[in-house]
């Protein structure tokens, strides 16, 4: 489904828990399929999913979009207008994320979301961030901290505990000055990890406000994940194949590291995620224009290739929120955007209809009937519907088992009520049948 696709979303179940995880990464590597987004989406830098449902993205020319239902559909996000270009997004929950870039290809920026990515708000940062943000991580939903991955006047860290009201310059150690790349927060405490070039590898403890070096296991690190104090990954070697490729493991939060093997020709490795304690998947590229995704069984200490989808040019960025789910974005061989799955996505079954039109009172004058029809997705049409016991709707109007909602209204008012809807039961066993219910409400006039 890549050629000729405006816009793509790397979906990939390539972890699978620990004993299935063993097995797809010595013997049967999970097979990653690309999924469609809106058309005209540009290339994606960032993606992050706080639940198995919920992910964003975020691209080049200020592009957001988002899926509710796991990747089966994506919907473009609307940015502040001046947003340029946004290279990386936190999201501690399904409502707050953080994406961070520039605006006008120069001014530092920081948009954040706190319903769901409906609206995104620039947040105020500190005089002379006159150079774009790289990346962007979380302990809370109030509590963050953001990095510049180059060097100039003032501090590389930026740190929020207000959940954006203000963001603080937070100063490197003494002696260290280096732009950083790229950050990982553990979630619920109050650690960080930040690594960059001139030899920066770099913790807090106390939620980003002050950081000890630490000693790096190689010049310079382009990647980080901590998915606890004492599981942590570094790599290098995401600078288009220019330098080697490193990966390395630490279980004391820096101080040691122990070196991983890795599949040979391994040349950028630009993202990694651990949705468990042996399971974790880096994505990259295997010289461009060909794209890399590498899975971990072991907690990173050896990995093995995964098949990616044709067409992929490279990938950016992963996010894994379950054991058996990930979504990796990146460039497709239009130029555009592409997301990868073991199994395409499912779309929960649902009513999607949120809000009903008005209608008005029939009268020899206003000689207008009411009709509306519901909506559904997924599960196995064609669909049923009915009123939730108790529920009425305003009178003179009928709901059909079709989900339509027509007839001649008769008393002004707002008549709230609850509709159920099944759809077909399989016809295989074990036949199951799925059901859903929404209140919804209409106002006559």
């Amino acid at each position: 489904m890549i050629g000729g696709v405006l816009g793509l979303v790397l979906v990939g179940a390539a972890v699978m828990g620990p004993v299935a995880a063993q097995a797809a990464a010595t013997s049967s590597p999970a097979s990653w399929s690309a999924e469609t987004i809106p058309s005209g989406v540009g290339v994606l830098n960032g993606v992050a999913c706080p639940t198995i449902s919920d992910c964003y993205a975020v691209g080049g020319s200020g592009t957001i979009v988002a899926t509710k239902n796991s990747g089966a559909s994506w919907t473009p996000g609307t940015a502040p207008s001046s947003s340029d270009n946004l290279d990386g997004i936190a999201c501690p929950s399904a409502t707050d994320c953080y994406a961070v870039g520039n605006f006008d290809d120069q001014t530092g920026a920081i948009l954040a979301t706190t319903d769901g990515g409906t609206t995104w708000v620039s947040q105020t940062l500190p005089a002379g961030y006159d150079i774009g943000l790289q990346a962007v991580s979380c302990m809370s939903s109030t509590r963050c901290v953001a990095v510049v991955a180059e060097d100039f006047s003032v501090s590389p860290i930026l740190v929020t505990d207000d959940g954006g009201s203000t963001w603080t310059n937070a100063p490197l150690p003494s002696g260290l000055i280096a732009g950083l790349f790229d950050i990982s927060c553990v979630p619920g405490t109050t650690d960080c990890m930040a690594v960059g070039f001139n030899g920066a590898l770099t913790t807090s403890s106390d939620g980003g406000y002050t950081w000890v070096q630490d000693a790096p296991p190689t010049s310079v690190l382009d990647v980080v994940s901590c998915r606890t104090a004492s599981a942590c990954i570094v790599m290098a070697g995401a600078n288009g194949g220019s330098e080697p490729t490193y990966i390395y493991t630490s279980t004391d939060f820096g101080s040691a590291w122990t070196p991983s093997s890795f599949p040979s020709g391994t040349q950028t490795l630009s993202s990694v995620a651990c949705p468990s304690s042996l399971d974790c998947v880096a994505v990259g590229e295997f010289g461009y224009p060909s794209s890399s995704i590498i899975a971990s069984a072991d907690a990173g200490g050896s990995w093995t290739s995964q098949a990616v989808p044709t067409g992929t040019h490279s990938l950016s960025s992963v996010s894994c929120p379950g054991d058996d789910d990930c979504i990796a974005v990146g460039e497709n061989s239009s130029g555009t955007a592409l997301v990868v799955s073991d199994d395409p996505p499912v779309p929960a079954f649902g009513i999607t209809t949120t809000s009903l039109p008005d209608g008005s009172v029939y009268s020899r004058t206003n000689k207008l009937r009411y009709s509306a029809t519901l909506a559904a997705d997924a599960g196995n049409p064609p669909y049923k519907w009915s009123l939730a016991s108790g529920s009425s709707l305003p009178p003179g109007l009928k709901l059909s088992s079709k989900g339509v909602i027509s007839g001649k209204a008769t008393t002004a008012g707002t008549y709230p009520f609850t509709i159920q809807v099944v759809d077909t039961k399989t016809k295989t066993k074990p036949k199951t049948q799925n059901s859903a219910t929404a209140a919804l409400s209409i106002t006559i006039t």
